[in-house]
């Protein structure tokens, strides 16, 4: 940004050079002494009044870059991008080396969603000035939310190599080299900003991340309680700790804890007058209740087992969720409707998230709802699907090895098909159950048709999906819907997880309380996919023998 104060000594320092006519001088001096007030209006907030004296000062000349670049950040200021942008550009078309006029309008082009713009007009700052530390951090800043991560933690070093004690810079190095999996190295950019800055309330919950991660728990615990004690709503904290203390198992704590994700991601909040279901709400019988999904497809079919148990309390369920589940959820004891988000409500009595169930049932580990099969496939696609994949005379197989890429850990959690290609030279039937695929693996798909059959044409919606299921023996996913929905079917199935698994399977476990039917296949150090991959291997051996 501008620093006005040093802006104003260099006019002053140019008055004092000058040796132009006697008309001139008057005319310079004129000019500065509106500068100057401007300057006076601009550090004192008046941004009406240091703009109008700009316009002043630039109708007694026009080609002072540093007027127009000053009256820009002006315009900024007052949220006007479009004109500030237009104002940096004629600084630098009169003055084309005025390295601030360029970061500047890095920054307006950033406001107006023009972050390539931006970076490309930072870039041109620190060619100017290769010691701009700000644009070296701005740069970081976007390199980082494009997703090059490699390049941002250049621009991040660059920064710290020009300031030492630039916490901001040490924190989104943490964040980068987390998004690259080197998580130690994270912890210790994240302490280095913690020791410049130590109520840095983000650094201390970013550095429970990566401790996380790395399975620290009770120091990543530590980290969440000193980013809660630095700011006691923070939310993103609690509703961390709330993910940690669940996949610990204390659920008490957890799910209460839990509600704070509402705060963090505000498209899960949903906000209706009616009141909010519990297990102790009076009277339930006759009571229609509001169901809605808030988060992915896998959340909405682990807590549909919850619906169930409502219909013996005699409640009927209006049920707002993904389409594309909701053929199976109109076969689930005590529906009385669906709906999609955003399609007109009818009446009910009572609403809850369905993933605030766990939260309304008082849920521990010792009392999840586990019996299975909770959910049922149409009988008119269990029909179709029999057809379609004929009589079986070998063992039949279901593969996943990829989610969406939207998922925030989709990175973790997902694998190349060619990692599975081991599996295939068994005596058996494999069917993909995606129906999506990634550019890369489309191309390996094809190549082996003959020994894994792609249905992704034929699939609708998960009433497509669970009458596959139904015909296959054995189960084989990542982390995903697919995994979620074969447990809710009572199919075997094993879950491929990542080193730092999501909460709900538990750690230090081969079994998952949530579905007895599955086998979890755990990484044993980060990123270990091949170990995971040649258990399995050994155990399918072991399974079609």
């Amino acid at each position: 940004m501008h620093n006005i104060g040093k802006q104003g000594r260099k006019l002053i320092t140019l008055r004092k050079q000058t040796t132009a006519p006697r008309k001139g001088v008057l005319e310079l001096e004129l000019h500065i002494q509106i500068i100057n007030q401007a300057l006076a209006f601009h550090t004192a907030g008046d941004l009406n009044k240091a703009l109008a004296a700009y316009d002043k000062a630039i109708a007694i000349k026009p080609d002072h870059a540093l007027t127009h670049s000053c009256r820009g950040f002006a315009l900024q200021q007052l949220g006007n991008h479009d004109e500030a942008l237009a104002a940096y550009s004629r600084a630098i078309t009169i003055s084309p080396d005025y390295a601030e006029a360029h970061y500047n309008r890095g920054v307006a082009l950033q406001e107006l969603g023009r972050l390539e713009e931006a970076l490309t007009a930072w870039n041109q700052a620190i060619v100017i000035k290769p010691d701009y530390i700000s644009a070296h951090f701005n740069i970081g800043i976007a390199l980082q939310k494009f997703g090059r991560y490699d390049e941002a933690l250049t621009a991040f070093d660059k920064t710290i190599t020009l300031s030492h004690t630039y916490a901001e810079a040490h924190f989104n190095r943490g964040y980068v080299l987390e998004k690259l999996g080197r998580y130690e190295d994270a912890i210790l950019a994240y302490d280095q900003a913690i020791i410049i800055k130590p109520d840095y309330a983000d650094a201390h919950l970013n550095r429970g991340v990566a401790l996380q991660a790395l399975q620290k728990f009770e120091e990543a615990i530590f980290a969440y309680d000193q980013a809660i004690i630095i700011k006691p709503d923070f939310a993103s904290a609690c509703y961390n700790k709330s993910l940690l203390l669940l996949l610990r198992g204390e659920y008490e704590d957890g799910w209460r804890l839990y509600e704070w994700r509402n705060e963090v991601e505000k498209r899960f909040a949903r906000h209706f007058e009616k009141p909010l279901l519990c297990t102790e709400n009076k009277d339930l019988r006759g009571k229609t209740a509001l169901l809605y999904s808030e988060q992915g497809l896998g959340d909405t079919i682990q807590m549909l087992r919850y619906v169930p148990l409502l219909a013996k309390h005699g409640m009927k369920i209006i049920m707002d969720g993904p389409a594309s589940l909701h053929s199976l959820v109109r076969e689930l004891p005590g529906v009385a409707g669906t709906v999609g988000r955003g399609e007109v409500l009818p009446d009910f009595d009572l609403q809850c998230s369905l993933m605030s169930l766990p939260l309304a049932f008082k849920t521990k580990v010792e009392t999840i709802p586990n019996a299975v099969p909770y959910l049922k496939t149409p009988n008119s696609k269990v029909t179709l699907w029999k057809d379609r994949l004929g009589i079986k005379t070998r063992p039949r197989i279901g593969l996943v090895w990829s989610g969406g890429t939207a998922h925030f850990k989709d990175r973790e959690r997902s694998i190349p098909l060619a990692m599975l290609l081991p599996l295939l030279d068994k005596n058996a039937e494999f069917h993909s159950i995606q129906k999506e695929y990634r550019d890369t693996d489309k191309e390996l798909l094809a190549i082996h048709e003959d020994r894994l059959r792609d249905h992704s044409k034929e699939i609708v919606d998960f009433g497509d999906t669970a009458a596959i299921i139904e015909e296959m023996d054995l189960v084989i996913s990542v982390d995903t819907a697919v995994a979620h929905l074969a447990g809710a079917l009572g199919k075997p199935v094993w879950i491929l997880l990542p080193y730092e698994p999501d909460f709900r399977w538990l750690i230090n476990r081969e079994d998952s309380p949530w579905y007895p039917t599955a086998r979890l296949f755990r990484q044993s150090s980060v990123h270990d996919w091949k170990s995971v991959i040649a258990t399995v291997k050994s155990a399918l051996l072991e399974q079609i023998c």
